[in-house]
């Protein structure tokens, strides 16, 4: 058998090594969705437009989301400012899980250390040059991409590391997230792209509840 993790509902070794195909398919959607949260530089906008043709077709086939033809750079980086960095009348959607979670709106709390903590004891950690905190949104999604990946290479104490930050991070700021973007966005890619987060999202739980049992 494969994945041990449970003893319970079990998959024989032909249907578990299509599964582990599927984990791993998770893991890249995880990994382009984590690009599309960041900031629109060069190299960044090259790697979204070499695979945007191939993301709009598994969009549309797989979640019913159409995609926008991709905006040009610039236009991209303006509106991504407005959105997430800096705006006269407010940020319109910040990208940290602890402005969702705190009453007050602010980041860097405790649930920010332990998230850092949490990604730390499985290897993984900002890079000192990076002024970036562990709970943005990007951050989260790359490392549930290598936590998947770990899974789909059959290793399962990285199962409990992404349901906890889906469950506990991603999850409570996905619908109010989602809904400033369907809201206030100028650029329909980015009502698009949140839709399809949201969709995602909810494709994880009975996954998550397949492997520990529980909901997110």
């Amino acid at each position: 058998m494969i994945l041990d993790m449970k003893e319970t509902k079990w998959i024989d070794e032909k249907d578990g090594q299509d599964f582990l195909e599927y984990i791993a398919y998770l893991s890249d959607i995880a990994a382009y969705l984590s690009l599309l949260y960041r900031y629109p530089f060069v190299e960044v906008y090259k790697s979204i437009k070499d695979y945007y043709e191939d993301f709009k077709l598994l969009a549309a086939e797989e979640y019913g989301v159409s995609l926008p033809q991709l905006p040009d750079m610039e236009n991209m980086e303006v509106e991504y400012v407005r959105l997430f960095k800096a705006n006269l009348q407010g940020v319109v959607a910040p990208l940290y899980s602890s402005v969702y979670t705190s009453d007050e709106g602010l980041v860097l709390r405790d649930s920010t250390l332990k998230l850092r903590e949490l990604m730390m004891d499985h290897g993984f950690a900002l890079k000192e040059d990076m002024k970036e905190i562990e709970d943005n949104l990007y951050v989260m999604l790359e490392f549930l991409s290598v936590m998947l990946k770990k899974m789909a290479e059959g290793d399962a104490d990285s199962v409990p590391a992404a349901f906890i930050v889906v469950k506990d991070y991603i999850l409570p700021m996905k619908e109010e997230f989602c809904k400033r973007l369907k809201n206030g966005a100028n650029l329909e890619y980015f009502k698009a792209v949140s839709e399809f987060l949201s969709l995602f999202v909810e494709e994880l739980d009975p996954f998550f509840e397949f492997f520990c049992g529980k909901n997110i």
